[in-house]
């Protein structure tokens, strides 16, 4: 395995320089440097002068560097959860795919042709999921290119409609519950009152939106953000229903499919 990860780590090094930099700052760079280097990572627009501190030239910000530095972080992960029982895996999941749409033709050619090069070129240790919105049909819709839905061959597709109101209940319980302490004693769906999160989902729904995930966290963050000053001063002991309406009101619903 020693061997493996040598080789693999030179291979790097020479095929893509700068993120076997970036790799290397973001586990063995103080913090200053990680950070740096992670934001690299998400294609933040850094100034060069920044990158030039850890050794790094250039931005990510073509496709085709977004595409190398998928399949390069996807054998990384590969090799180092490799084991007797298990083996690491990126998962990638593209969100609103429905939006190439509006690119213009060339730009959606590059971008498919892209994804389909690197779908090839990762046959291990790499899982693409792409999410879109839009009616369920028979086919697929027809902005998806011919080699990605070959592809997707005969697998089948996941809807996913709106949620009920218990389970849209559940999901934010859920949701709140990532962000206790071990041990913290709160109600569930603190620092909202139990009536506020059913006084939010019955908002949504006057506005003609629909309960999924996106939605109800665009509502539930819009409310926070308003409030968790107020909490933390001390203002207020928990979010009223009263204020999270007064809160949504002031937002607009675009088409039931966002908040702003």
């Amino acid at each position: 395995m020693q061997i493996v990860n040598v080789i693999l780590r030179h291979s790097l090094r020479s095929s893509f320089p700068d993120l076997e930099k970036v790799v290397r700052y973001i586990v063995f760079g103080n913090e200053e440097q990680q950070l740096l280097a992670m934001r690299w990572l998400k294609a933040d627009s850094i100034p060069l002068r920044d990158l030039r501190s850890i050794g790094v030239g250039q931005r990510l910000e073509t496709i085709d560097a977004a595409a190398r530095t998928i399949f390069w972080m996807s054998q990384l992960i590969g090799k180092l959860g490799s084991s007797k029982d298990s083996v690491g895996r990126l998962i990638w999941v593209i969100d609103e795919f429905q939006l190439i749409s509006e690119c213009r033709q060339p730009t959606a050619h590059e971008i498919m042709g892209s994804l389909h090069s690197l779908f090839n070129k990762t046959p291990t240790n790499f899982t693409l999921f792409i999410s879109f919105s839009g009616k369920p049909e028979k086919k697929f819709p027809a902005w998806l290119s011919r080699e990605l839905a070959d592809r997707i061959g005969i697998e089948k597709v996941i809807l996913l409609p709106p949620l009920p109101n218990a389970d849209a209940l559940k999901f934010i319980q859920d949701l709140l519950a990532h962000f206790r302490q071990p041990g913290e004693s709160v109600p569930r769906t603190f620092p909202f009152q139990e009536e506020t999160v059913h006084e939010v989902l019955h908002v949504i729904q006057e506005n003609k939106a629909e309960l999924k995930p996106r939605i109800l966290m665009q509502a539930f963050g819009a409310v926070l953000e308003e409030a968790e000053g107020l909490v933390e001063r001390g203002e207020i002991q928990s979010i009223e229903p009263g204020f999270a309406r007064k809160v949504l009101q002031e937002r607009l619903f675009h088409e039931g499919k966002s908040i702003e």
